[in-house]
């Protein structure tokens, strides 16, 4: 994250958070906000956020119920995949995405 501070030249972002609450705050919200769009765009295979889904894409002819229950399993997916993939991920795996990503 400190590369990306640096970046966007967030200048009042220190590691001590309580001399600076609101910058650092408002650096996390932006970074993680970032983040997640990033995330969805890659998992929805989308170039930009004005373009349609190329992959997780939903199908047609689903009822209210499967289209809840869709919606609910690629969320969990998502999820697994791109922003908690500790969890879901093998130690080595998990390793190589710090490495690229951070």
């Amino acid at each position: 994250m400190k590369n990306a501070k640096e970046r966007i030249q967030r200048k009042g972002v220190s590691a001590n958070v309580r001399e600076n609450y609101d910058p650092c705050k408002d650096f996390f919200q932006s970074f993680f906000r970032a983040y997640l769009v990033e995330a969805a765009l890659e998992f929805f295979g989308m170039r930009d956020r004005d373009a349609s889904p190329t992959k997780h894409v939903i199908p047609p002819g689903l009822g209210a119920t499967e289209t809840s229950d869709w919606i609910h399993e690629t969320l969990r997916e998502f999820i697994d995949t791109m922003v908690l993939p500790r969890w879901s991920k093998k130690p080595q795996e998990e390793e190589q995405f710090r490495r690229e990503y951070f």
